[in-house]
């Protein structure tokens, strides 16, 4: 099944999920390891490359966000109010950060007198000017939002797991097999 239904995750949910979580897997690795290296021209296809992927993780999280709001949701299983709202939050919150950490990392870029491009092929319009204090604003957001997802990811992940292993219910199995 494609869509969701109240009992489940449809197909196209889940593929975006893991799509998106082995997305900003690699994205963070490639940022970190662009972090490390000295400039030159493999630093800077590396850094051209995590900006295409992070242009496609926003793209994918916008259309994610559509595709949410215009699905049926499945009913939470947790086994107490407490718990779904907790989930509920948690899964708000990586959506919000999810959207804003790639549009803080094209504005970092651009108002660095940087273009973002998709895999040079597509350049994004310029959404700021060249502005050394919002580049400066924008690389400590974006530098301070993946620590943030990543806690965040890490608490989905764990509740997935109390859902699974404490409660014996389906969450995490709505997740992989529908």
């Amino acid at each position: 099944m494609l869509k969701n239904t109240p009992e489940s995750y449809g197909l196209i949910s889940r593929i975006l999920h893991w799509l998106i979580f082995i997305l900003f897997v690699l994205v963070v690795i490639g940022g970190q390891r662009a972090e490390d290296m000295a400039g030159g021209p493999e630093k800077f296809s590396l850094i051209a490359q995590h900006k295409s992927v992070g242009t496609v993780i926003l793209l994918l999280m916008l259309f994610r966000l559509v595709w949410r709001v215009s699905n049926a949701k499945p009913v939470p299983l947790a086994p107490d109010a407490k718990n779904a709202r907790i989930a509920a939050l948690v899964q708000m919150a990586l959506f919000i950060l999810m959207i804003l950490q790639p549009l803080a990392g094209i504005l970092m870029s651009q108002s660095g007198g940087h273009a973002v491009s998709l895999f040079g092929v597509l350049e994004l319009p310029a959404l700021v000017g060249v502005s050394e204090s919002l580049h400066s604003t924008f690389e400590t957001v974006h530098k301070t939002l993946w620590i943030a997802i990543a806690a965040l990811v890490l608490a989905h992940a764990a509740g997935a797991l109390k859902q699974h292993l404490i409660f014996k219910n389906r969450t995490l199995s709505r997740m992989i097999r529908g």
